[in-house]
């Protein structure tokens, strides 16, 4: 357990000499840097997705950017701060943490546990050090769900984002946003105690669908979001201003990482590890506005923001950060013109099955290694075209070394996504097609991004009800690459929904390897010869299931329920007690060895493997409880059977089951 930090006399006081000194070279005056006796307010502006080189700020003409552009005229920019990794949820948790994604264990946006009890954080650091802390996010990768509101006093993430009136709808615009978290900003903001409020934006984050009053002719939708970003961010700006908050507040703006825009092939962001996804703005408004208008060359990371806020703040900055303060660079008096920074990447590893990726800068070499490597020099080469490793294998060895050093491995998700968390990914483009049958060590995803972009955009007909278009797309694309499960398993539906269903069925059929969609590809197989009333054909599609997955006892117990549905009950129990052994403690397996047993009249053994059922699930296998209630009756125990019937009825009273088990046992139907 974390002690409460120890706050050191005021940063600043101890500064003041120094400051005068580089405050009188600046034309300034330290009053310029007075902190508020009361606890100076904090202020993390992330805005999503943003890429540096879009703002005013960061020397970009053509694009309106305004009220950021007004915050860097009031502060300090970094020229060259980085991301450490090019995905929502782990770079805030590297911002929040000073930890890079290797160290504290959040490598993607699903599967990887969000753990913040023991270590530095933070919302906790500040909340024990007597502020008051609120926090509002618009999207679902930073919902409460994935871990990430802890130890806020206050966190908005409109119920993870799940609305009846808005299905499919899992991000949420800037006014939604501010509309919660400004309320908590006016009610803290005139209190004696400090305040710590993170606000996130999702623009300019894709989908791309910026109302027409932020558009910018000539300019892309991305563009526009942008333009939208610095809108609300101006909004609460001027809020703070209403509320004499700016003034005397540190305010941090940042991004959590870039887009591809395609300038590397890849149009979003998490596959690759180029500049345009790395170089993010981030800007330090001082208390007092101090050294307002200055900029910071030498380079600095995300991890930096952490210690940077408490070294400011005056508070100890814990051991084992990866992150360094970058105050003595803010305030003029250092700067570590040599600092490596490093990245990564598992997403192409997680969602496609690829190789992932690591990355390394230093000195304006920017090494990306992966299967295949790239040295980049940004000095002559900021747009990272021309790959120079093997001209500079020197330079590419060194850098290696450097970045070996970091011991960055990759780690697998802890554990599968939920359903609805797969959806809400799915919806903002980052959930890939995992499966891929090659050795993940040997698929380089740069040479593999137009088959993910391929995939994306039959995602996007998909999710747009375009069902001609998105299977196009699958079938093209699986055309190239047959290993891919998410392709074939929404071509096939697509092809389902334009009544195609013999084309669907050839989707279904060609089984290509284990995958973590087998069991969805083998039962809607089943569907598609059910409707064309061939269901005899089922047990011989599943076989090639089996085959490519034998461990799996789901598609066993799914085999057994269609051999015995066509009256082969012995090799419906073959696959019956199969699954039972693979898994012998699913409420599943049981059941249905159980209701095969019972229909080769087995009549004791099946009512054992139902009660195994019943209990494995906690009582709530409502088939379990109706087929035993009807087991038991005929077997003269009508007391205990109407027992288990009343808890199915009372479960789900409308279930087939439960009809089934009601006219058995001579029950009227519940009204």
């Amino acid at each position: 357990m974390l002690d409460k930090p120890t706050v050191r006399p005021r940063f600043w006081a101890a500064m003041l000499p120094l400051i005068t000194f580089w405050l009188a070279g600046c034309g300034g005056s330290v009053t310029e840097l007075s902190v508020d006796e009361d606890g100076t307010p904090v202020i993390l502006i992330s805005v999503d997705t943003l890429r540096a080189d879009r703002l005013a700020a960061y020397g970009n003409t053509e694009i309106p950017t305004p009220h950021i552009a007004d915050l860097a005229r009031d502060g300090v920019v970094f020229e060259r701060a980085f991301s450490h990794v090019p995905l929502t949820l782990p770079s805030h948790f590297s911002m929040m943490t000073g930890l890079l994604p290797h160290r504290h264990g959040v490598r993607s946006n699903a599967g990887y546990a969000v753990e913040t009890e023991g270590r530095a954080y933070w919302p906790r650091i500040l909340s024990r050090s007597g502020y008051a802390t609120g926090g509002a996010v618009s999207a679902f990768p930073l919902s409460r769900g994935a871990g990430f509101g802890a130890d806020f006093d206050f966190f908005d993430d409109q119920d993870s984002f799940r609305h009846p009136s808005r299905p499919g709808v899992f991000q949420r615009t800037g006014s939604d946003t501010l509309s919660v978290a400004l309320p908590w900003l006016g009610r803290v903001a005139g209190r004696d105690t400090p305040f710590f409020l993170f606000v996130h934006f999702f623009e300019p984050h894709h989908p791309y669908e910026a109302p027409s009053a932020f558009a910018v002719p000539g300019r892309s939708p991305y563009d526009a979001e942008v333009v939208a970003a610095d809108h609300w961010v101006g909004v609460l700006l001027d809020e703070l201003r209403r509320l004499d908050v700016y003034d005397r507040a540190l305010i941090m703006l940042v991004s959590d990482h870039g887009e591809g825009l395609g300038d590397h092939g890849e149009s979003g962001h998490g596959m690759l590890l180029h500049r345009e996804v790395l170089q993010v703005p981030w800007i330090v408004k001082l208390p007092g506005n101090g050294r307002a208008g200055t900029r910071v060359a030498s380079p600095a990371g995300l991890v930096d923001l952490f210690p940077t806020l408490l070294d400011a703040l005056g508070m100890d900055i814990p051991e084992g950060l990866d992150g360094r303060s970058q105050l003595a660079a803010i305030l003029g008096v250092g700067g570590d013109a040599d600092r490596e920074l490093v990245a990564e990447t598992v997403f192409p590893r997680v969602e496609m099955g690829w190789s992932e990726l690591t990355s390394i800068w230093k000195e304006d070499l920017h090494l990306i290694q992966g299967p295949r490597h790239e040295l980049y020099d940004w000095a002559v080469d900021p747009g990272e075209t021309t790959n120079v490793a093997t001209g500079r294998r020197r330079d590419t060895a060194r850098l290696r070394d450097r970045l070996d050093a970091y011991e960055i491995t990759f780690e697998p998700a802890a554990g599968a996504t939920d359903p609805e968390s797969l959806q809400a990914l799915e919806a903002l483009g980052y959930v890939g097609s995992a499966g891929s049958s090659e050795d993940a060590s040997r698929v380089d995803p740069k040479e593999r991004i137009h088959i993910f972009e391929q995939l994306q955009a039959g995602r996007r007909a998909y999710l747009a009800e375009d069902w001609s278009l998105a299977a196009d797309h699958f079938q093209r694309l699986l055309a190239e690459d047959p290993s891919l499960a998410d392709a074939r398993l929404l071509g096939a539906r697509a092809l389902r929904r334009l009544d195609r269903l013999e084309e669907a069925l050839a989707l279904y059929s060609d089984v290509q390897g284990p995958s973590e969609r087998t069991l969805e590809l083998a039962s809607e197989g089943v569907d598609i010869l059910r409707a064309l009333d061939r269901l005899p054909e089922a047990p011989g599609l599943l076989e090639k299931f089996v085959r490519a997955q034998p461990a799996d006892a789901t598609l066993h117990g799914l085999l057994a329920r269609i051999e015995s549905e066509l009256g082969n009950l012995e090799p419906a129990l073959e696959q019956a007690e199969l699954a039972v052994q693979l898994a012998p403690e699913s409420p599943e397996a049981h059941f249905v060895r159980g209701s095969v047993r019972a229909a080769l009249g087995h009549k004791k053994e099946a009512i054992l493997d139902l009660r195994k059922a019943v209990s494995a699930s906690g009582e709530t296998h409502v088939p379990a409880m109706a087929g035993l209630s009807i087991l038991l009756q005929e077997e003269g125990e009508a007391e205990e059977a109407r027992r288990w019937l009343e808890m199915a009825r009372f479960a789900e009273p409308e279930s087939p089951s439960v009809r089934a088990a009601e006219q058995a046992l001579g029950v009227s139907p519940q009204p």
